[in-house]
């Protein structure tokens, strides 16, 4: 324990690098598992810090209520509301969608912990996502049974696309995530963000997401949570900061992902992410873009 205090405080030479800057990924209470705080400890700490904004994420349902109470608690750090398209919101639900951005939500998430590729990789094992989940399902998949992207879909990037809300890919498969690029991104305004792409969950090859996030209003999403043992298997931020330079920092965006209760705050582990990503050498400059300018762009902030 005193080793990580060590590193949390060390974390914070970089104060004035996470100042101005966002996280697109967190997790608070209220939920139906335990966080490590709640969403107005969040901004109060996030406040302290200068962050600029940060997009608050539930696998249960949508949060763009939540940050609008908030955000009425007086002046600070902005917090941004989501929708993950799971089951306990109707999974694939354009209805739901409509209804999140109309309140505020500034992403919809495809499914997560209710996505095939997730129940593939997880099974229906409650420990790490005690979530509901019906008794017969292979979950959630973007594609039918004829091979095309669902009708559902286009109605729902089409939904958040009118509202300039972001798309993220949440716990689909690569290749699913590569159909719906294709097919869909760079159409009009629709902004695709991939969601931690080199987690477990997702393990997305190196070549296949260098070429996904070279295409319009594309974006990669580079997790704290995805560098701690916390995740196994996890990657470390050596290889994460060599990603970030094959892929190039145009788009791509840092996020935590942070929240458990087991974990370091959203706020301290922006901080030591910056911090290791710098030791690994990517540069300061590379590092305040893309955590400054390419998530405001994103947000359309």
């Amino acid at each position: 324990m005193a080793e990580i205090e060590e590193e949390i405080d060390v974390s914070y030479k970089v104060s004035d690098m996470i100042s101005g800057g966002y996280d697109l990924h967190v997790h608070t209470s209220p939920d139906i598992v335990d966080r490590l705080m709640d969403a107005l400890e969040l901004r109060e700490e996030a406040t302290k810090a200068g962050i600029k904004g940060i997009l608050i994420k539930s696998h249960v349902f949508e949060t763009a209520s939540v940050s609008y109470i908030v955000n009425k608690a007086g002046s600070g750090t902005e917090l941004f509301g989501s929708i993950a398209l799971n089951y306990t919101v109707g999974g694939l639900n354009p209805y739901a969608v409509e209804a999140a951005v109309r309140l505020g939500a500034r992403e919809v998430f495809l499914p997560t912990y209710s996505s095939k590729n997730h129940l593939l990789r997880y099974g229906k094992e409650r420990k790490i996502f005690p979530y509901p989940l019906p008794k017969e399902t292979d979950g959630l998949s973007i594609i039918d049974d004829r091979g095309s992207i669902k009708k559902e879909v286009y109605e729902i990037t089409s939904i958040a696309s009118s509202y300039g809300a972001i798309v993220g890919t949440g716990h689909i498969h690569p290749l699913e995530s590569k159909r719906l690029i294709e097919e869909i991104g760079g159409k009009g305004d629709i902004k695709i963000l991939i969601t931690h792409p080199l987690s477990p969950i997702i393990q997305m090859p190196i070549d296949l997401l260098k070429d996904l996030a070279k295409r319009r209003n594309v974006w990669a999403e580079f997790t704290y949570l995805s560098c701690t043992p916390t995740l196994e298997p996890h990657i470390s931020c050596e290889d994460t900061a060599k990603a970030i330079r094959l892929i190039g920092i145009e788009n791509t965006i840092l996020s935590t992902d942070l929240g458990q209760p087991y974990n370091i705050s959203p706020v301290k582990g922006l901080a030591l992410f910056v911090e290791k990503l710098m030791e690994a050498g990517v540069r300061r400059e590379d590092l305040i873009r893309i955590t400054h300018e390419n998530p405001e762009n994103l947000l359309g902030s």
